[in-house]
């Protein structure tokens, strides 16, 4: 397209039949996940915005690629995409084979909390940063798809570093990487320094793939895994940390 399109109408008028009825069908699928999000063109991509950048789409040659606009989405997702083409932020498909609706719904919700969790973080985010930048860790790309999986859990959710490591919170402090392991990705699951009033502490908890170890009544060490595992149980540890800060308390003034 030598014409920079206005819109996406007009980007995808430029295209040819079977990759224009494909992409329109992705971008129903986008605007059904998304349905706030503002269409533009981006990169001289179709693209949508809310809270910054979210996803787009385009055509290339005969194929068609949607881009989640992240540098971790396609990792995440490894096992779910085996069989399309894939690099670090692109996924291509064939207009004959189209990618699973739900699996776009969810990659574009999971950008939303994203860009949501972002747009709330505090200053402390930037320090998160700057640790990971400069750690020394053989897990180090891992634990970067592990903090945004645990961002986009849910809303609010923020990150600093506390406790010498990468934690995260909402009301307070509920989450910690555990730095000391080598071969695997762990974190703590905790209720802050120390338990507060009105806190409630798991008896049981929905463990299905089994990477809960119990260290007190209100400390548990949470094993995420490495590789391909991230992909897998990304579904899971969003869970377990859905659950466990549903326990913490409300904070008081502001956080705590």
């Amino acid at each position: 397209m030598a014409k920079l399109p206005k819109d996406h109408d007009e980007y995808l008028a430029a295209l040819p039949d079977p990759q224009r009825k494909a992409l329109q069908k992705l971008r129903a699928t986008i605007r059904s996940a998304a349905p706030d999000a503002e269409e533009c063109i981006s990169y001289r991509l179709a693209a949508f915005r809310q809270d910054g950048m979210l996803v787009a789409y385009g055509a290339t040659g005969k194929h068609c690629a949607f881009f989640p606009m992240n540098a971790t989405s396609v990792a995440a997702h490894a096992a779910a995409l085996a069989g399309w083409s894939t690099s670090k932020g692109t996924i291509r498909f064939q207009p004959e084979t189209p990618l699973p609706a739900a699996l776009v719904r969810r990659i574009v919700k999971e950008r939303l909390a994203e860009n949501a969790a972002s747009r709330g973080a505090t200053r402390d985010t930037g320090a998160v940063d700057a640790f990971l930048a400069e750690l020394d860790h053989p897990l180090k790309a891992e634990f970067a798809v592990v903090r945004t999986q645990i961002l986009a859990a849910a809303p609010g959710i923020e990150d600093g570093i506390k406790w010498n490591a990468p934690s995260f919170r909402t009301s307070d402090w509920f989450a910690t990487l555990f730095l000391r392991a080598t071969d695997r990705v762990q974190l703590i699951l905790h209720f802050g320094a120390k338990a507060k009033d009105g806190t409630k502490c798991f008896v049981s908890i929905e463990d299905p793939e089994g990477m809960i170890e119990w260290l007190a009544t209100d400390r548990a060490m949470v094993t995420v895994g490495t590789g391909k595992q991230l992909a897998r149980r990304r579904k899971a540890l969003q869970d377990l940390v859905r659950a466990w800060i549903a326990h913490l308390p409300p904070a008081k003034d502001g956080k705590a």
